[in-house]
């Protein structure tokens, strides 16, 4: 291998971390002239994020290959003076880049296998309802970044707290999940409905939400009149829901005397208002936690009122 080349890879290996550390540097210093000069602490537009990843992406390049050239112009020197290639400099080059990796660990004291804080923000994003797909990383506080979420709904960011603390706060909202059935004998809807799978809707503190037992198939639907409810809190084994109001028969919701609050846990149930004579039904739920989000399934259960014969 001729030495400018030999020499351009010399120079390139330990060339690589050194411009990295010129890239981080060049997006930090672009970080706090927006910072400064143009958003303060203001909530930052999403392409701002896209500004500084090219800025730090251009400088890595353009720092590689300086490195890189230069590496090259030595080794082209080499050979026209036809000096022989000398050992020392491919196990300063190694050495080099091994320290600089070393170096590097020992500063980030394992910070380096964390996720970056714009992928955090993007997760808490998702994980609070939002679709994740523009989001901003804004002011500073207490040395931690600030997240905020796009609202199509009123076309703004949303500040939805300091990354680090948010990564670990009950979720302000449920998912529940709604029956997706198939009749048993096709197209027979009198006959018994199998669940196949489940659609998802969000419902955030304060919603009201009508759970319908259409969902659950055509027996249902004639049997049990929807209920209202109103989610009130998320506790960290169940949630606090109102009962608002119930359908009756002309297929009108009439509210409750009084609101009745009620605590949900898993494998609770609520009494639901029943269209058909001497049967006793009740909604009961399947109230599951992960990743501090709280998922809720229903399903109606029933029995007879009438005495024994």
């Amino acid at each position: 291998m001729k030495q400018r080349y030999l020499y351009s890879l010399i120079f390139g290996i330990p060339g690589v971390l050194i411009s990295a550390f010129v890239a981080l540097l060049a997006g930090g210093v672009t970080a706090g002239l927006f910072w400064i000069f143009i958003f303060g602490d203001n909530v930052w537009p999403f392409w701002a994020e896209w500004i500084i990843a090219a800025i730090t992406v251009i400088a890595f390049i353009t720092a590689l290959s300086f490195i890189a050239r230069i590496g090259f112009f030595v080794g082209k020197k080499r050979e026209i003076e036809n000096t022989p290639i000398n050992n020392k400099h491919i196990i300063i080059s190694v050495t080099t880049l091994v320290l600089l990796v070393f170096l590097m660990v020992i500063y980030q004291r394992g910070y380096i296998f964390k996720e970056p804080p714009s992928k955090v923000c993007k997760d808490i994003c998702v994980q609070k309802g939002y679709d994740g797909i523009s989001t901003s990383l804004g002011r500073t506080v207490s040395g931690k970044n600030t997240c905020s979420c796009w609202n199509k709904a009123t076309k703004k960011y949303d500040e939805v707290g300091s990354i680090g603390e948010t990564e670990n706060q009950q979720s302000d909202f449920i998912i529940i999940k709604i029956p997706i059935i198939e009749y048993k004998v096709p197209g027979n809807i009198l006959s018994e409905p199998i669940i196949k799978g489940y659609s998802q809707k969000i419902i955030r503190k304060n919603d009201e939400f009508i759970i319908d037992p259409a969902t659950l198939g055509y027996n249902m639907e004639h049997s049990v009149g929807d209920i209202k409810l109103r989610l009130v809190d998320i506790l960290q084994d169940s949630i606090v829901v109102d009962v608002l109001a119930n359908e009756q028969f002309n297929g009108n919701f009439y509210p409750l005397d009084e609101i009745e609050r009620r605590s949900i846990k898993n494998g609770g149930c609520l009494g639901a208002f029943p269209l058909v004579m001497d049967v006793y039904y009740e909604y009961c739920f399947e109230l599951n936690e992960s990743d501090s989000q709280m998922t809720l399934k229903y399903k109606i259960e029933g029995k007879s009122t009438m005495p024994l014969p």
